[in-house]
């Protein structure tokens, strides 16, 4: 489930957050992420991909990502975006982390401008994925900050 909730797992990996807020978000993955496999028919090789840290291919994979993506009030449910609800998300890390928080926060910002939104709010989930992965590491945050 690590690549399914975006923008905000990428705070997994910063070393100054506590345990507790790691932990209470990847009970959110977990408890989301399960329940998406089941809504959107995700076969093991769209969850492979994530665990690879790659966009699935196949439209259910796309569409896990939506589902959680509108589970974390990243998305909306007519696709379109979330800005706040993506920024909400990552209020635990300012007190926490204040340096990854404004990093994170600088990538929501980013992507929610470069992200066109399509007309398949699967597709829109997946280009937001995308943005989110390059910016992440273009801010140096490395593939395993997505390990859960």
């Amino acid at each position: 489930m690590k690549s399914l909730i975006v923008l905000a797992c990428a705070f997994v990996a910063a070393n100054a957050i506590s345990k507790g807020v790691i932990e209470q978000f990847v009970n959110q993955v977990k408890d989301i992420g399960g329940k998406c496999i089941g809504e959107t028919n995700a076969k093991p090789d769209d969850i492979g991909s994530l665990l690879s840290h790659k966009i699935p291919d196949s439209h259910e994979g796309k569409c896990l990502l939506f589902c959680i993506h509108k589970g974390f009030n990243f998305q909306n449910a007519d696709g379109s975006l979330n800005g706040q609800g993506a920024l909400k998300m990552l209020d635990p890390l300012k007190e926490d982390d204040p340096e990854a928080y404004e990093k994170l926060r600088n990538i929501a910002i980013t992507c929610g401008a470069k992200v066109t939104i399509d007309s398949d709010p699967c597709q829109t989930a997946s280009n937001i994925a995308q943005c989110v992965f390059d910016e992440a590491k273009a801010n140096g945050f490395s593939s395993d900050m997505f390990e859960i």
